[in-house]
């Protein structure tokens, strides 16, 4: 098969070998050197892509030519045989191999493509950052998996056959990695059905933080203590999910007690004006103070008010201004905000004197 290859360089294996060798080497580095250096105006001209896949081809031709000119010179020819007779059983083998790595290369050049436009829609905000991951991942499995079909049917494999053992192996790595499994499907519905998205304020099982990232396996949040959270995407549609972000505003309700004594219309309404003296609160709907039930020493309050745009970091910064207003409203009109108070009483312990009793011999 390669007989007409050495014939066209029996010429160049009069020489030394190892002058043979340097020479080899020399041509593939100037090779080499010439691809790389063809590679930026094969991009200015054409796609990326297009560049890549010319430059890579390239680059194997000359290791190639490099690799069958060396086995000439160093008389490797039969080992080349050897390899071909055993590869190449037969012309139809022969033409499957071809293909099945067309078939490969096809799929991975679509892949690339695919996802480069992707990225080029993802930069001009044509696309989320959910929606791109979707894209990848259905797009990448998607390609990857007609590859493989049509490899299947190229080499004559049943289907039916590879299910049959494929159910057997998912029963085994099912049974071993279900919490994993679980997770990659979670992945798959929150990537699907959005309920958040990159930079929203959510809360999951009690714990809030700003969504950094969504992977297949896990979500990444930013707590406000600057702590980084990954929760498994199964445990997130497992419970109860709050996302604050979805809304233009976020009510904040805080409880506050008064004195007895005090005169609730009053109270109420140097409540409501403390908060619409800030600026972070909303005046649509206006805030409110409303009297919630008689506590152990207060009545309480209920303090509503709405901020708009919420965020974790607005929420707290107004909640503190809020409870700072009120306390030097309060404090400015006499009305005090009691507290649970105890008073320790301790009982003096009297003693008691014994009678004497006179000793014996004394009325002596």
């Amino acid at each position: 098969m390669f007989s007409p290859l050495y014939t066209s360089l029996a010429t160049f294996t009069d020489r030394s070998p190892p002058v043979q060798t340097v020479a080899i080497a020399v041509a593939f580095l100037v090779g080499f050197y010439l691809v790389n250096r063809l590679r930026p105006r094969i991009e200015a001209k054409y796609d990326s892509d297009i560049a890549e896949m010319v430059t890579v081809t390239l680059l194997v031709a000359d290791l190639a030519a490099a690799v069958l000119a060396l086995a000439t010179v160093w008389n490797l020819v039969v080992v080349f045989d050897v390899l071909a007779e055993a590869i190449l059983v037969d012309r139809w083998t022969a033409v499957r191999q071809v293909v099945s790595v067309a078939v490969l290369a096809t799929a991975y050049l679509l892949v690339r493509l695919v996802n480069r436009s992707i990225d080029r829609l993802a930069a001009t905000e044509a696309l989320t950052k959910h929606q791109s991951e979707v894209a990848y991942h259905v797009t990448n499995v998607g390609l990857f998996g007609v590859g493989f079909a049509v490899l299947l049917y190229l080499w004559g494999i049943q289907l039916g056959n590879l299910f049959i053992g494929a159910g057997v192996a998912s029963a085994v790595v099912g049974l071993a990695a279900r919490e994993t499994l679980a997770a990659i499907i979670a992945g798959f519905v929150l990537l699907l059905s959005r309920p958040f998205r990159a930079g929203d304020w959510v809360e999951v099982d009690g714990r809030s933080g700003i969504v950094e990232d969504v992977t297949i396996i896990n979500t990444k949040l930013r707590t406000y203590s600057d702590e980084h959270l990954l929760v498994p995407n199964d445990h997130i549609t497992n419970n109860q999910l709050m996302n604050y972000s979805r809304s233009d505003r976020l009510r904040i309700e805080i409880d506050v007690g008064v004195d007895y004594d005090t005169d609730l219309e009053r109270a109420q309404e140097v409540a409501e004006a403390a908060m619409d003296d800030i600026g972070a609160v909303r005046d649509v709907p206006s805030p409110r103070a409303i009297p919630q039930e008689f506590g152990d020493s207060s009545i309480l309050f209920d303090l509503r008010f709405w901020i708009g745009d919420p965020t974790m970091r607005r929420f707290w910064k107004t909640k503190g201004a809020v409870i700072r207003e009120i306390k030097t409203a309060f404090d400015r009109e006499g009305i005090s905000i009691p507290f649970p108070q105890r008073t320790h009483s301790r009982r003096e312990a009297t003693a008691t004197a014994a009678p004497e009793i006179p000793a014996r011999g004394d009325d002596d």
